[in-house]
C-alpha cells in the first residue's frame, strides 16, 4: 500500500522539486553580482531538472521490483550514481555562485594600475576597487539594502551616514557602485557632489551616463521641466541597455553640501525633483551620503521623508585594519618590514584614523611601480600615522614662508573652509577666483595631494583632499578657530546670495538690518573673498543700495514727522531728527528737521526725580541752585549746572504748594497743605522752624529782600507775616474775597503784592500792614504776581489767559498780553526788567518783550501743564516745572541758538547787519524799518515815515546811518542811533527795489522799476550817475568790495556789471531761464553770485562774465543771496520757506535752515561769519548760528535732550 502511494506521487514530487529549485535560482539571480552569474544560474536550473529526473528514477529503481524495459533498466541501474555526481556538481556550483555575493576585492584580483594603491586623503574610487579592503560586510549589507530579496522590504532612498573620516565616499565609490555596475540589471548615475549648484552636478552625472558632450541644456531642462525631464532621460538611459528595463541608482555623495553650500530654495527644488521622479518611477532609487552631525537637520527639511531609511557606517573594525594596510601593498608587490603593519594599525586611532592612515600609506608608497619593502625607518621618518600629515603640512608652510614671508598660506586654505552649526566643512573653490599668490599656494598643496582638482579646463574646482586637514593640522585649526565667525558668516552670505540669485534676484531676498551690517562688515574685512564670488559681491551691493534707498526713504519719513512734531514737542522732534540722521540716512530733509528742532528747543538741563505735580521752582540768589516744591511731599535742591539732586527734604505736610529761598541762600521756607509753613536748612535739610496759624492750606510763600519777614498766602483768605527768627506771626492781612494764591515782596521790601480768587491784586504796606491799592482788570482768578526789578511795575498772571503789567503808582494796567490759549499759571520778570516769562496750561513757557508785549521765545517741550517759571539771577536761563513731575532749565543766551525777532506786522522784505554785527535793520511791507539788538532779539527803533512797503535797507560803513528804499519812490536816510529821519530823496519816478551803500561810504546806489540804477553822493545826496540798459525792472543792486563796480539783477533775465565811475556796462551775465532776482559780490571781488526765479544759484567770474558753476536744490524761486565773509560759502533765501548754505567751490549744498512758516525773502551774513539772518513772509526775522558741520549739529542736539526715544516710539516710527 505504502509502495503504491509513493509511486503515485512521484511525478508530483518531481514537479515540486523542480519549482522549488527554479525559484531558488531566481532568487540567487537577483542577489548575484557579476555578469557571469547569469550563465551559471542557467546551468544550475538545467542541473536541477536533471537532478529531479535522477531522483525519480532512483526511487523507482529502489521501490519497483517489476522488470522494466531494457533501456529503462539501464537508466535505473545508473541513476543512483548519476544522482550522486549531479548532486555534487550542483552543490559546487551553488557554493561558487555564493562567492559572487562577496565584494569584488576579495576575488583575488591583482593591482596593475601605474599609481599608488593608496590614494591618500582622497576617497577610494572605482580605480581602486581591487585594493579596497576592510568594508566587505558593509558592502554586502548595502547591496542588499539597495536590492532586498523582497520588494516589500524595499525603500527607494537610502542615506549612508557616519562621521567625517569614516570612509563613506570610499565605500560607495570603490565598493557598492562598482559592485552594482557589474550587475547587468543595474544602471548607476553618479556619484556627484551637490557643490553650490546641485542641478549642474545631476545634469553632469546624467550626461556622462548618456554619453552627451555637454550638460548645460540638460541642467536648464531639469530646472524648468523637473521630474518629467529626469524620468524621460532615465528611460533613454535604460533603452541603451539590453535585457529590458533596468533599475537606476542615482548616487549623491557628500550630500551635507545641500545644507552647507546650497541655498534653501535650490535644495528644496532639487529634493522636490527627486521626490517627484521617485513617485513616477518605481525602478528609480537615490542614495545619499551624509556626515552624521547633519542628520538631525534632515528632519526639518521640506522633503524629510526622503531621508528616513539610513545606514550607519561605523569605524573599520580593528581586525579589518590589517587588511586595509597590508592587502593593497601585497597586490601591488610591496611588503612591509615585519611588525610594521601591527605598528601602523596600533597608531591608527580616533575619528580621523582612516584618512590619517591613508595619507601615511600614500606617503610611504608615493610612486607607481615601486616594488620593495617598506621599512620602519621610512615610516618613522615621515612621522608615523600621527605625524605624517601634520609634519608634511608644517614643512610646506615653512618652505613657502621662508621663500616669501608674505605668502598667504593659511588665508588661502581658509577659502576652502565653511562653518555650519559650528563645525568646519570643506567648500569647493574655483581656481580662477584665487589671486595669483593664492594660486601659487594651491599648486603646492595640489602637488602634495592635500588639495585635489575636480575638473580641467578653464574653471577647475579645487577642494581639500579630506576634512581631517582642518582638524589635525594645528596652524590651520587655529586659523579656523580665529576666523570661525567670518567663515560662518561667509557661508551664510553665500547661501543668501544663492537664494537671491535662484529667486530671480528679487528684492525681497536682499539683506537688511543686522544681517546686512554683519555681511558688509565681513566684506570690509575680506574684500577679496567677496570679490572672488561675483554673485556674492552683486548680492551685497544690491542689498546695500536697496538698504540705502530704504533708509533714505525712512529718513525723510521720520524727518517729516520731526518737523510736524517739533512745534508742539521740540524735544521729541529733536530726537526724531537725530534718529533720521543717525539711524537712517543723511538727507536734506533730515538736516532741515535737525536745524529746525535745534531752533525750537533751548532746553539744556533736565530736572528729573519728582513723582508728582511740581508746583513751584525758585533760584538761589547766587544762581547755583534751584529748589522745587512738589505734591509728592518733598522739596528738592538741584545743582543748576547739571541738574543733579543735592538735597531731598521731606516736608512732612502732604502737598507742598510753595517754596522760597532766604536772601542769604542758607534757608528755605515752604508752604504746606496742612496749613503750616516750615523753615529748613538748605545745607542739610533739617527743620529750623514751623509757622502755624492759618486755618487752611497755604498756597504761596515769599521772603522779604532783607530776610526779616516771611509772608504766606492761604486758602483761608488771609495773608500772614512772620518773623523767621522767632517763628512768630507779626501781622494778618485781610481783605481778599476768597483764597489768596500769589504773594510777592517789592524789591525794596516796603510793599507786598497779593492776588487770589477775587480777581484783583492788592498792594500792602509791609511796615504798617495797611492796604495801599487795589489793581482791577483780570476777569478770572489771579494766580501769581511779580515785581519788576525797579519796583515801579507789577506783572500778574490770570486764569483769563492774560498777563497784565501794572503801573503800581498809577494803579492802572499799562499792558495786557494775551499770553496763552489756556490758563496762565505763573509770570516772572527778567533781572534786567526788559522781558517777562510766563508758564501756562498749554504746556509752554514763553518770553515776552515787557514794553511791547511781543512774544520773543516760545519754549516747548513739557508734556503737561507748566506750573511755574523762574528766571536765573543772571538772566541767561529760565527754569520751569510741570504737572508731570518734570523740570527743565532753558538757556536763553546761547550763541548757537536761534533768535527770533518779532514785531513787524507784514512780511519782512530785507535784513542787513550793522558793520559791528551787534544790530540788525529790517525792511517790511508794514511800511516801516526796524533796528534790533541782534543778540537779545529786542527791538531798538522803528523807522517810520514811508507811505508804502519798504523794500530794502542798507547800513553806512561807519554804522551811523541807515538807508531805506520804498515803493513810495523815495529813499530815506536815518540816524542809526536814534531812528530819526535825516533825508528824504525822491529817487526814482517808479517804485524802488534795492538800495546799497558803497564800501568806501561815499555813494549810495538804488535800483527801480524804471529800469535804471542811480548813484547818489552820500554827502550832498546829489545824483551822480544813471545807468541804463536793462529792458525791465531791476530787482537788486550791489557794490564790488573796492567800490569801483556795480552789479544789478533784472527781470529781463540778465545781471549787468557796470563801471561805477563812468556808468559804462562792462559785462552782461546771461543764462537765466527766469527773472534774475538778486546779486552779490564775493569778498575778494573776483566772483558774482546771482539767483533767479529759475531756482538756481549761479556763480560768475567778475572779470569776464563767464559762468563758473550752477547749483540747484531749492524747490521754489530763490529770492536773495549773500556771501560768507571768508568767501567760501554762499547763502540763499527761497520762497520754499528755507535758507540754504552752499560750498561754492564744491558746488555742494551743506545745510538747510528752515522754520519760517512762509517764504524767505532775504538772507544776510553777520560780519563775523558766525550768524545768518533770514527775513520772511511770516513777519519774523531769525538769527541763526551758522554751523555747517553735521557732527557739530548732532553733538549740539544730543546736549539738549533729556531722554532717548522709547522702544514704543521707535516701533511707531518704523525705526530699528
Amino acid at each position: 500500500m505504502l509502495f503504491r502511494f509513493f509511486r503515485a506521487v512521484t511525478p508530483l514530487r518531481l514537479g515540486m522539486i523542480t519549482v522549488i529549485v527554479t525559484l531558488q535560482m531566481s532568487t540567487l539571480t537577483d542577489t548575484g553580482a557579476l555578469v557571469y552569474r547569469h550563465v551559471l544560474t542557467r546551468a544550475m536550473q538545467v542541473l536541477s531538472c536533471v537532478l529531479s529526473v535522477l531522483v525519480g528514477l532512483s526511487m523507482n529503481y529502489a521501490t519497483n521490483v517489476e522488470n522494466p524495459p531494457s533501456a529503462l533498466a539501464f537508466l535505473q541501474r545508473w541513476s543512483i550514481s548519476a544522482l550522486i555526481v549531479t548532486g555534487g556538481v550542483f552543490i559546487g556550483l551553488t557554493w561558487w555562485l555564493s562567492k559572487f555575493d562577496q565584494p569584488i576585492t576579495t576575488r583575488g584580483l591583482s593591482w596593475s594600475e601605474p599609481i599608488s594603491p593608496y590614494p591618500g586623503l582622497e576617497p577610494f574610487d572605482e580605480r581602486y576597487t581591487s585594493v579596497f579592503f576592510g568594508r566587505d560586510q558593509e558592502i554586502v549589507a548595502l547591496s542588499r539594502r539597495i536590492n532586498p530579496p523582497s520588494r516589500t522590504q524595499s525603500s527607494q532612498t537610502l542615506v549612508v551616514t557616519g562621521p567625517s573620516g569614516a570612509g563613506k565616499s570610499s565605500v560607495i565609490r570603490a565598493g557598492l557602485l562598482p559592485q552594482l555596475a557589474l550587475r547587468a540589471q543595474w544602471i548607476t548615475v553618479g556619484p556627484f557632489t551637490p557643490d553650490t549648484n546641485p542641478f549642474a552636478g545631476l545634469a553632469q552625472a546624467l550626461s556622462t551616463a548618456l554619453q552627451l558632450t555637454t550638460s548645460a541644456s540638460l541642467e536648464s531642462e531639469l530646472r524648468h521641466t523637473g521630474a518629467p525631464a529626469l524620468c524621460r532621460h532615465l528611460d533613454a538611459l535604460r533603452s541603451r541597455h539590453r535585457g529590458g528595463p533596468r533599475p537606476v541608482l542615482i548616487a549623491i555623495d557628500q550630500a551635507e553640501e545641500l545644507l552647507t553650500l546650497v541655498s534653501d530654495e535650490e535644495r528644496d527644488a532639487l529634493l522636490g525633483l527627486l521626490d517627484a521622479a521617485l513617485a513616477a518611477d518605481p525602478r528609480l532609487k537615490v542614495l545619499f551620503t551624509f556626515r552624521s552631525e547633519f542628520l538631525t537637520r534632515l528632519g526639518t527639511l521640506s522633503h524629510a521623508h526622503l531621508f528616513r531609511d539610513t545606514f550607519i557606517l561605523g569605524p573599520v573594525p580593528r581586525r579589518s585594519l590589517f587588511k586595509v594596510v597590508a592587502e593593497p601593498a601585497a597586490r601591488s608587490g610591496i611588503s612591509f618590514e615585519p611588525g610594521l603593519v601591527d605598528l601602523i594599525v596600533s597608531e591608527a586611532s580616533g575619528g580621523d584614523a582612516l584618512p590619517l592612515m591613508a595619507y601615511t600609506l600614500h606617503a610611504l608608497v608615493p610612486e607607481p611601480g615601486r616594488r620593495q619593502q617598506i621599512s620602519l625607518q621610512e615610516y618613522e621618518a615621515i612621522g608615523g600615522v600621527a605625524g605624517a600629515l601634520t609634519e608634511r603640512a608644517d614643512l610646506i608652510l615653512s618652505d613657502l614662508t621662508e621663500a616669501s614671508p608674505d605668502v598667504p598660506v593659511l588665508p588661502t586654505l581658509l577659502k576652502f573652509v565653511t562653518i555650519t552649526d559650528g563645525q568646519p566643512s570643506q567648500r569647493p573653490v574655483r581656481r580662477d577666483t584665487l589671486a595669483p599668490s593664492q594660486q601659487a599656494v594651491a599648486e603646492v598643496f595640489l602637488a602634495e595631494r592635500l588639495l585635489v582638482s575636480d575638473g580641467d579646463g578653464s574653471e577647475p574646482i579645487l577642494r581639500v583632499a579630506h576634512e581631517a586637514l582642518f582638524r589635525q593640522w594645528q596652524p590651520l585649526r587655529q586659523a579656523i578657530e580665529a576666523a570661525a565667525q567670518d567663515l560662518a558668516l561667509a557661508s551664510d552670505v553665500e547661501r543668501w546670495a544663492a537664494e537671491w540669485d535662484a529667486a530671480g534676484r528679487h528684492d525681497s531676498y536682499l539683506l537688511r538690518d543686522e544681517r546686512l551690517r554683519r555681511a558688509l562688515g565681513w566684506m570690509s574685512r575680506q574684500p577679496d573673498a567677496a570679490a572672488a564670488r561675483p554673485v556674492v559681491a552683486e548680492f551685497l551691493e544690491s542689498s546695500r543700495r536697496a538698504d540705502e534707498a530704504a533708509m533714505r526713504w525712512l529718513s525723510q519719513t521720520v524727518a517729516q514727522r520731526a518737523l510736524v512734531t517739533v512745534e508742539d514737542d521740540p524735544e521729541s522732534g529733536l530726537l526724531l531728527a537725530l534718529a533720521a540722521l543717525e539711524d537712517c540716512a543723511d538727507t536734506h530733509l533730515a538736516r532741515l528737521a535737525l536745524v529746525t528742532a535745534l531752533a525750537s528747543t533751548r532746553m539744556c538741563v533736565p530736572l528729573t526725580g519728582h513723582t508728582a505735580l511740581v508746583q513751584r521752582v525758585v533760584w538761589s540768589t547766587d544762581g547755583q541752585h534751584l529748589a522745587t516744591a512738589c505734591y509728592d511731599g518733598t522739596v528738592r535742591i538741584w545743582r543748576a549746572t547739571d541738574g543733579a539732586v543735592e538735597q531731598v527734604i521731606d516736608a512732612g505736610s502732604g502737598y507742598v504748594h510753595g517754596v522760597a529761598w532766604s536772601p542769604d541762600g542758607r534757608r528755605l521756607v515752604t508752604a504746606g497743605h496742612d496749613g503750616t509753613a516750615r523753615i529748613w536748612s538748605a545745607r542739610d535739610g533739617s527743620s529750623a522752624a514751623v509757622l502755624t496759624g492759618h486755618d487752611a492750606e497755604i498756597r504761596g510763600v515769599a521772603w522779604s529782600p532783607d530776610g526779616t519777614v516771611v509772608a504766606t498766602a492761604s486758602q483761608d483768605g488771609t495773608v500772614r507775616l512772620w518773623d523767621p527768627a522767632t517763628a512768630q506771626q507779626t501781622a494778618v492781612l485781610t481783605g481778599h474775597d476768597g483764597f489768596v494764591h500769589g504773594v510777592a515782596f517789592a524789591p525794596d521790601g516796603s510793599r507786598l503784592a497779593t492776588s487770589g480768587r477775587d480777581r484783583v491784586v492788592r498792594i500792602w504796606d509791609v511796615a504798617d500792614h495797611t492796604l495801599l491799592g487795589v489793581l482791577e482788570g483780570h476777569q478770572e482768578l489771579v494766580r501769581t504776581v511779580a515785581w519788576s526789578p525797579g519796583g515801579q511795575l507789577l506783572a500778574s498772571a490770570g486764569y483769563d489767559h492774560t498777563i497784565r503789567v501794572w503801573d503800581v503808582a498809577a494803579g492802572r494796567a499799562t499792558l495786557a498780553i494775551p499770553a496763552a490759549k489756556d490758563l496762565v499759571q505763573s509770570v516772572t520778570w527778567a533781572p534786567d526788567g526788559t522781558r517777562l516769562a510766563s508758564a501756562a496750561s498749554d504746556c509752554t513757557a514763553r518770553v515776552w518783550d515787557a514794553a511791547t508785549g511781543f512774544e520773543l521765545v516760545a519754549l516747548h517741550g513739557h508734556h503737561s501743564v507748566v506750573r511755574d517759571v523762574a528766571w536765573s539771577p543772571d538772566g541767561a536761563r529760565i527754569a520751569t516745572v510741570a504737572n508731570d513731575g518734570s523740570g527743565r532749565i532753558w538757556d536763553l543766551m546761547r550763541p548757537d541758538d536761534v533768535v527770533v525777532l518779532r514785531g513787524h506786522e507784514a512780511l519782512v522784505e530785507a535784513a542787513a547787519w550793522s558793520p559791528d554785527g551787534r544790530r540788525l535793520s529790517t525792511a517790511s511791507f508794514d511800511c516801516t524799518a526796524r533796528v534790533w539788538d541782534a543778540q537779545r532779539g529786542t527791538w531798538l527803533h522803528t523807522l517810520e515815515g514811508h507811505q508804502d512797503p519798504v523794500r530794502d535797507v542798507a547800513w553806512s560803513p561807519d554804522a551811523r546811518f541807515i538807508a531805506t528804499a520804498s515803493n513810495d519812490r523815495t529813499m530815506r536816510i536815518w540816524s542809526a542811533a536814534t531812528g530819526q529821519a535825516l533825508h528824504t530823496l525822491q529817487a526814482h519816478p517808479d517804485r524802488i527795489e534795492g538800495v546799497a551803500w558803497s564800501p568806501d561810504g561815499t555813494r549810495v546806489a538804488t535800483s527801480s522799476h524804471d529800469r535804471t540804477v542811480r548813484v547818489w553822493d552820500a554827502t550832498t545826496w546829489a545824483l551822480v550817475h544813471t545807468f541804463t540798459g536793462h529792458e525791465d525792472l531791476i530787482r537788486d543792486v550791489c557794490w564790488s568790495p573796492d567800490s569801483t563796480r556795480l552789479a544789478s539783477a533784472g527781470v529781463d533775465r540778465t545781471v549787468r556789471i557796470w563801471d561805477a565811475d563812468t556808468g559804462a556796462q562792462l559785462h552782461c551775465l546771461t543764462g537765466f531761464t527766469d527773472f534774475a532776482q538778486a546779486v552779490a559780490w564775493s569778498p575778494d571781488g573776483d566772483r558774482v553770485a546771482c539767483v533767479s526765479y529759475d531756482k538756481t544759484l549761479r556763480i560768475y567770474a567778475a572779470a569776464d562774465g563767464g559762468q563758473i558753476r550752477a547749483m540747484t536744490g531749492h524747490e521754489d524761486t530763490i529770492r536773495d543771496v549773500c556771501w560768507s565773509p571768508d568767501g567760501r560759502l554762499a547763502a540763499t533765501a527761497s520762497a520754499d520757506g528755507t535758507a540754504r548754505i552752499w560750498d561754492v567751490d564744491q558746488g555742494a549744498e551743506l545745510l538747510i535752515l528752515g522754520v519760517h512758516s512762509g517764504g524767505v525773502e532775504s538772507v544776510a551774513w553777520s560780519p563775523d561769519g558766525a550768524r545768518l539772518a533770514t527775513a520772511a513772509r511770516d513777519q519774523t526775522v531769525r538769527v541763526w548760528s551758522v554751523a555747517t558741520d553735521l557732527q557739530t549739529l548732532i553733538d549740539r542736539a544730543h546736549s539738549r535732550t533729556s531722554r532717548a526715544l522709547s522702544a514704543e516710539e521707535r516701533r511707531r516710527h518704523g525705526l530699528r
